[in-house]
Parts: C-alpha cells; structure tokens; sequence
C-alpha cells in the first residue's frame, strides 16, 4: 500500500511539471509516457492489494 501511494505521489508531481512544460509551449512526450506508466503501475498495485483483501 505505501509503494502504491508513494507511485502516486510522483506521478502526481510529474503530472504537475508535465502540465508547466505544456503551458510554457514544450510538450514533452517522455514525460508524459513515463506519467502515465506510474498511475497504471499505481492503479494495478492498488487493485491486487484490494483482491488479495489487505
């Protein structure tokens, strides 16, 4: 649970250094890929510990 929430957090970080390279004309599609491998590795991590009932 705490390796999930710590993905979490730092794709919600990224999210946010993403969202200010974006707004200043540079998208950056490695960070964006990298972005969205955390939340599904996050989500995937959240959603097996809830099967399992932990």
């Amino acid at each position: 649970m705490t390796a999930a929430t710590l993905l979490m957090a730092i794709a919600a970080l990224e999210s946010e250094a993403l969202h200010r390279r974006t707004r200043r004309g540079g998208f950056v599609p490695q960070l964006a890929a990298l972005h969205a491998s955390r939340f599904a590795v996050a989500g995937l991590l959240l959603a097996l510990l809830w099967a399992l009932g932990r």
